[in-house]
């Protein structure tokens, strides 16, 4: 199973970083197409975000993230009920 995130939507977009967690044997091909496709993204950046993943800060903010916006949705959903009653339905 291969795993793909982004920094992009989760935490800044400007910062322009993803990343996969493969199983080891696929770890050089990746490698080879990273080096072959990389834009020179800052090493120093990697580090930062790795560490952050690492010790569990990133779990953190979505943990934090998820409570807000369920908090969001049902303040939405209940607002879309009282004004539009069955004429709106909130999917998704």
């Amino acid at each position: 199973m291969i795993y793909l995130g982004t920094a992009s939507r989760m935490l800044f977009p400007a910062l322009r970083i993803g990343w996969a967690v493969v199983p080891d044997d696929l770890v050089d091909a990746f490698q080879r197409l990273k080096a072959i496709a990389d834009r020179d993204t800052s090493s120093l950046e990697q580090r930062v975000l790795a560490d952050f993943i690492g010790g569990g800060w990133l779990e953190r903010h979505v943990r934090r993230a998820r409570k807000r916006y369920a908090v969001r949705r049902a303040a939405f959903q209940e607002a879309l009920g009282r004004e539009l009653g069955t004429r709106a339905e909130l999917a998704g």
